[in-house]
């Protein structure tokens, strides 16, 4: 791979330092590395490749410096400067979901939809959200082997999935109702802290949440199959890190949950509980910390009651690894086919 400068638009925030972390441990770039942020954070350094690299503000970088650059950001800041940085000859893969309905953009899981990339010079990259990015892992290759006819998912969402903001205020609420003390709600539209709130983003009128239609259109889009049958609820949990996911389909041929493991199994990024293994299935504080694969799929079982359906249960740090090491992935394959 020819050497690119890079640089990491939000460098400040969760995702944003998940994917500095990475970018330090993996032979991706050996070219120059800078990081950018908002006004607030000018100044501040982060290790990279044992050095220390100073924060510099967006509003001034000049993106002509670089041949890549990821935005880790949100929404509205990545439709204010990605096109700026398009402008600069930079390609672009964007976290964020302001281009992912966009149909002359391509969303992109690595491994699963990703032979886009051979139909065309991509300037602009758009990833979708972790979640469904491990769902397509997961219901990829039973879909290509059977049909999937419907797809039920909750999700069990963690707090830093809105960001640092959201970890800092489940700690707070946390340490002051321990004391006996006060809290009022800033992030979430309820208390936290000891709770579970069946909403995460905001409530559309239709009674479902953005997240929800968020997950469902980008899996659509993922799987490229608009017919796709999915109901999603999701839901928020006092936990800082580490997503959850109980996923019921239905398939429109049997297949044996043997067959299902062996075809995940072939996924070196999925980690597979072994069905005659008690307790087979992980949980979130198993996985942050564990290096063995991005999502993990465990507790699969055939339905009781619905015919050639499937349950199974799917864990991994989708804030700070699934997102993050499919956005490497794309980078790789991105790179590879045009520079």
């Amino acid at each position: 791979m020819n050497t690119v400068n890079v640089v990491v638009v939000g460098a400040t925030g969760a995702v944003g330092e998940a994917l500095i972390d990475a970018l330090d441990r993996s032979e991706f770039t050996s070219g120059e590395m800078y990081l950018v942020a908002s006004e607030a954070s000018i100044g501040a350094s982060k290790l990279y490749k044992k050095r220390p690299i100073l924060v510099e503000d967006l509003a001034d970088f000049d993106f002509s410096q670089v041949q890549l650059a990821f935005f880790a950001v949100p929404d509205s800041v990545s439709r204010d400067y990605v096109e700026q940085a398009l402008s600069c000859g930079c390609k672009v893969i964007d976290f964020s979901a302001c281009y992912r309905q966009e149909n002359t953009v391509p969303l992109l899981v690595a491994g699963v939809n990703s032979a886009l990339l051979e139909e065309d010079d991509y300037q602009l990259i758009a990833l979708p959200d972790s979640l469904a990015v491990d769902l397509s892992q997961v219901l990829q290759p039973i879909h290509l082997n059977t049909e999937i006819t419907r797809i039920n998912v909750a999700t069990y969402q963690p707090v830093s999935s809105a960001g640092r903001e959201g970890a800092k205020e489940l700690a707070r609420q946390t340490s002051n109702l321990l004391n006996g003390l006060p809290i009022e709600p800033q992030i979430f539209p309820h208390q936290i802290a000891f709770n579970i709130l069946p909403q995460v983003g905001e409530l559309e009128p239709s009674g479902h949440s953005s997240s929800e239609l968020g997950l469902v259109n980008e899996l659509r889009r993922v799987m490229d199959d608009v017919s796709l049958q999915i109901s999603a609820t999701c839901v928020q949990v006092p936990i800082f890190y580490g997503s959850c996911q109980a996923l019921n389909i239905e398939t429109r041929y049997p297949i044996d949950v043997d067959e299902v493991i062996g075809l995940l199994r072939e996924n070196a990024n999925l980690k597979v509980s072994k069905s005659d293994s008690l307790p087979n299935y992980s949980a979130p504080l198993a996985v942050v910390d564990s290096d063995l694969g991005d999502c993990y799929v465990g507790r699969i079982r055939a339905s009781v009651g619905i015919e050639n359906g499937l349950d199974l249960w799917i864990v991994s740090d989708s804030v700070r690894k699934g997102a993050v090491n499919n956005a490497l992935r794309v980078a790789k394959l991105l790179l590879k086919s045009s520079l």
